[in-house]
């Protein structure tokens, strides 16, 4: 599935028509999840700033656009503007914020010597238990 399958007439249904921001479930994405709970989880933001125009994006999936009414009234230039730079700059601070954490996550990082690492590989969960320095000899 692609952008082509969000249109105005879904996200008409998705935010029963409302204006606003809206965290709902994804359309694309939501289906294919087996866990009826993972169906429903609100993972699709829309921003809805007109009722002709709305920009969209799954968190999940990774699909973003944007839906035009193109029957409708053309959308107000400088809301999609203002829209437009809103959205560059959540994009900003949230990429800014993913950094910061990994950033300290790898400042408080200590070494596997002496720990019990755990890992996956494709047979499923291991535990590796480190060696001292000389290879676990006494």
């Amino acid at each position: 599935m692609g952008a082509a399958a969000i249109n105005v007439d879904t996200i008409n249904q998705l935010t029963g028509g409302r204006l606003g921001t809206h965290d709902v479930p994804c359309p694309l994405c939501g289906p294919y999840k087996r866990a009826p709970k993972n169906q429903q989880r609100r993972v699709m933001r829309i921003y809805r700033i007109e009722t002709g125009f709305a920009g969209y994006h799954c968190a999940r999936c990774g699909e973003k656009g944007a839906a035009l009414d193109r029957n409708g009234p053309r959308p107000d230039p400088s809301k999609l503007e203002r829209a437009h730079a809103e959205a560059a700059e959540r994009d900003r601070a949230h990429k800014a914020e993913r950094l910061n954490k990994t950033r300290r996550l790898w400042s408080i990082r200590m070494p596997a010597a002496g720990t019990v690492a755990v890992g996956r590989n494709y047979r499923g969960w291991y535990i590796v238990m480190s060696l001292d320095s000389n290879g676990g000899n006494p």
